[in-house]
């Protein structure tokens, strides 16, 4: 288990809070944040004395000092777990984790809205297969399904790979 607080996690990284040390009063408004053992929380920017972070689907602002009193532990994930875009079973939500391929590709798929942690959705499936055609941050799209191979990711919900 890898316990650190908060405020070593950089831009992208995920983690699950563990314990947030404060006041009863300050507590119980923290509570009312989403800032609960077991909530999963993401890094969106980082600053010199500050950080965005996402909670609940929610974006917040906190600061260094208070990212401290926060003790999480981070998410990770294995090799073996990741699959490829282009083996999603449709109606599968996935988390990207990495684009491969050439830089003008990666660029052009960054482009689109397909970056390292956007939560992408299979829609469906052009008869033979390609293209596919998936949701990624609340617009649809159609990419190729040698473009989809080259995207790795982690399931979230709707099973594994195609049959």
């Amino acid at each position: 288990m890898d316990t650190l607080t908060l405020n070593y996690l950089r831009k992208g990284e995920s983690a699950k809070i563990l314990h947030v040390y404060a006041e009863a009063d300050q507590k119980k408004h923290l509570t009312n944040l989403g800032f609960v053992a077991g909530a999963s929380i993401t890094i969106l920017s980082t600053q010199e004395d500050e950080m965005i972070i996402n909670l609940k689907g929610t974006r917040l602002g906190v600061s260094k000092e208070f990212t401290k009193r926060v003790t999480i532990e981070r998410i990770s994930y294995d090799k073996k777990d990741l699959v490829a875009l282009s083996q999603l079973k449709v109606g599968s939500k996935a988390k990207v984790i990495k684009v491969e391929g050439q830089a003008q590709f990666r660029k052009r798929i960054m482009d689109m809205g397909i970056t390292k942690n956007a939560v992408i959705e299979l829609v469906k499936l052009a008869p033979l297969g390609d293209p596919l055609e998936i949701r990624v941050r609340g617009y649809q799209l159609s990419i190729r399904k040698s473009e989809a191979e080259l995207i790795q990711t982690l399931v979230l919900s709707g099973g594994e790979k195609n049959a």
